[in-house]
């Protein structure tokens, strides 16, 4: 006995629609813009750490009592000089000699600094220490970086056991500055891969997490060279912080709008054969209400997600009518 297997009868099926120009072209168009945002994005990016400040004025209000006394100070006369403070010690107590070559760094310091008097050097009480303070003035407040760089530079060479301390305000700024340059980049590679493991656990794909991720990439690179472009025209204050939080920021919000779309979109496959038919209404529902009814928002709830089986689909049926409210994702 032969069983005979017949085709399937496509007579009464909807005929594929034919793809308008517009959807064949919009797919190149986007991957042009995002090209175009990546490399514009990229330019300006790396100059937004030149435009930072991190003065103790501009983490403050500008109708703050502080901030005008620090205006006001910086119109005195030495009001824009600087501090560095050094201080030798050795654990133990100071020993012959000591006294000598931390004389010979504070000439060299008064000499590179172009300091008319010599500080005096102040002994500590219990006899371990000595310290003095060295004005600068407002070209090296202007290079902090490099002049506490220079400043440690030319005391290294102490007596075995003699050590030497560069602080004061301008040695503090720099510090921070170095700080602040160090957590941006540390920030981001932690971001990223905290993102990435959230993606990989989200979706268990060995591909689909590079999408998502690339984008909010892009993203952030597109923010920090946006952010740069308005400084220039608007001359607003942007301090390192701002900026570390703006990278957090950027990837926490695409992250998350990045899991909504792609639930959207494997929603819309359903409904949709071609992909790009179903990213369209797919990304009308995360940016907006497709509908009138959806205007009153409300939390999206596990019984309207994109069920996962024909059980799941009906146990989701079953408790929208008996609850009769519908979320926004709907």
């Amino acid at each position: 006995m032969t069983t005979e297997l017949a085709a399937p009868d496509h007579t009464g099926a909807e005929k594929r629609p034919n793809r308008s120009r517009t959807k064949a072209v919009l797919p190149w168009v986007m991957v042009v813009a995002w090209i175009g945002l990546l490399v514009g994005g990229y330019l300006l990016a790396g100059k937004l750490d030149s435009v930072t400040r991190d003065g103790q004025a501009d983490y403050l209000p500008a109708s703050a009592q502080s901030t005008k006394v620090l205006e006001a100070e910086a119109g005195l006369p030495g009001g824009e000089s600087g501090l560095i403070v050094v201080v030798h010690e050795r654990p133990g107590g100071l020993q012959p000699g000591d006294r000598e070559a931390v004389e010979r760094g504070r000439t060299a310091l008064a000499e590179r600094f172009g300091t008319g008097t010599l500080p005096e050097i102040v002994d500590s009480d219990d006899g371990t220490a000595l310290m003095y303070a060295l004005p600068l003035d407002r070209d090296a407040v202007a290079e902090e970086a490099g002049a506490t760089a220079d400043a440690r530079a030319l005391l290294d060479d102490l007596p075995s056991g003699l050590n030497a301390h560069v602080t004061g305000p301008t040695a503090l700024g720099a510090d921070m500055d170095e700080v602040f340059d160090a957590v941006d980049a540390t920030l981001m590679l932690a971001t990223a891969v905290v993102v990435a493991l959230l993606l990989i656990l989200t979706y268990r794909s060995p591909l689909l997490w590079l999408v998502p991720l690339a984008s909010v990439g892009v993203a952030a690179i597109t923010a920090m060279g946006t952010v740069y472009a308005l400084t220039q025209i608007f001359d607003f204050t942007i301090t390192s912080m701002s900026s570390a939080l703006l990278i957090v920021l950027v990837f926490g919000a695409g992250t998350d709008y990045a899991l909504l779309l792609v639930a959207r979109y494997r929603e819309e496959l359903h409904r949709h054969e071609r992909p790009i038919d179903a990213m369209l209404p797919a990304l009308r529902g995360p940016a907006r209400p497709s509908s009138p009814r959806r205007q009153r928002w409300r939390p999206a709830c596990c019984a309207c997600w994109p069920p996962i089986s024909t059980a799941s689909a009906d146990s989701a049926r079953w408790v929208r009518r008996a609850s009769g409210r519908r979320c926004w994702s709907c």
